[in-house]
């Protein structure tokens, strides 16, 4: 669940990226939503591992973040970002806030 706090500051026209890593590198997974309800319930499936990651076995414990992209430029870092959690996979109910 993605809660936030700065609903007021969106405008709908922004993209909320969700990245899964096994530490440095590429993401393992990484899952692209619309911005349009909070809190956000997400769900990541093998359906969301990058190439990277299909065929490697997921370690005990990844990283996920999440991203609110206001540009439309997934790779620009001007947007609102949670912190790093861990957690492993196939936890449920996790909560990444927005700052």
């Amino acid at each position: 669940r993605i809660p936030l706090a700065t609903k007021e500051a969106l405008t709908g026209s922004e993209t909320l990226y969700l990245a899964v890593r096994g530490g440095p590198g590429p993401p393992l997974a990484a899952v692209k939503l619309p911005v349009d309800t909070f809190p956000r319930p997400f769900v990541i499936t093998d359906q969301d591992l990058l190439p990277m990651g299909r065929g490697q076995p997921m370690p005990p414990t990844v990283q996920l973040v999440v991203r609110i992209d206001r540009d439309g430029d997934p790779m620009t870092k001007d947007d609102l970002a949670s912190a790093t959690i861990d957690a492993a996979p196939g936890s449920a109910d996790l909560v990444l806030d927005l700052k």
